[in-house]
């Protein structure tokens, strides 16, 4: 962050001589500081963040401590570089799902930069699968009718099994995040049946 006037000095000491030698220390380039927390406001440790312009081509990157804070350092003068949160779960930081605000644009002049802060939100670590059964004498069949949720890498293996309700809508929770799911049906054969499924993810 500094350079240096001279960089380096040759001297020749007699024995018992002293000298003093005198360096210019210039300030070159400068610190981007701020903090990540969660939505409750608990700091969030091993975050990723990054900062890039994308005029210039210059990158830095920093990893948030055990108080949430980050340090950028290295950011060079009449520069702008967009500042973010992001998530590299392969290179070992914590894996988030968004932050927010998206990215922080800075304009770097000749000072430190501060209170860049950021709020994230973790990528939701459980699945809910909900659904809608259509069919013809689904009020006379319903007793006999159940929804099953299989594992599609083993379907012998039944992950749940909802008696139909009366509303013909069914939800299931708690299902891992990533894992994949076989939807039957249980009970008497009926025919054909159609159901319309969507999931959204929820974190515990």
């Amino acid at each position: 962050e500094y350079s240096f006037s001279p960089a380096a000095v040759a001297i020749d000491l007699e024995s018992g001589e002293s000298r003093v030698v005198d360096f210019r220390a210039t300030r070159v380039a400068y610190n981007a500081m701020g903090s990540v927390t969660l939505h409750s406001g608990v700091p969030k440790e091993g975050v990723f963040v990054e900062a890039r312009s994308e005029t210039k081509g210059f990158y830095e990157e920093a990893t948030t401590d055990n108080l949430g804070n980050f340090c950028l350092r290295g950011l060079l003068p009449d520069t702008t570089y967009l500042i973010r949160a992001v998530a590299k779960e392969n290179l070992g930081a914590v894996a988030i799902e968004r932050a927010s605000p998206e990215y922080v644009a800075v304009n770097v002049g000749s000072e430190d930069i501060k209170c860049v802060d950021f709020v994230v939100f973790e990528q939701p670590k459980i699945t809910i699968l909900s659904g809608h059964v259509e069919g013809s004498d689904l009020d006379v069949l319903r007793p006999h009718l159940s929804v099953e949720i299989r594992s599609s890498n083993d379907p012998s293996k039944i992950q749940s099994v909802i008696p139909l309700p009366l509303s013909s809508y069914f939800e299931v929770r708690d299902l891992p995040k990533d894992s994949r799911s076989r939807l039957g049906k249980a009970g008497i054969h009926v025919g054909p049946l159609k159901y319309k499924t969507g999931e959204h993810h929820h974190k515990q």
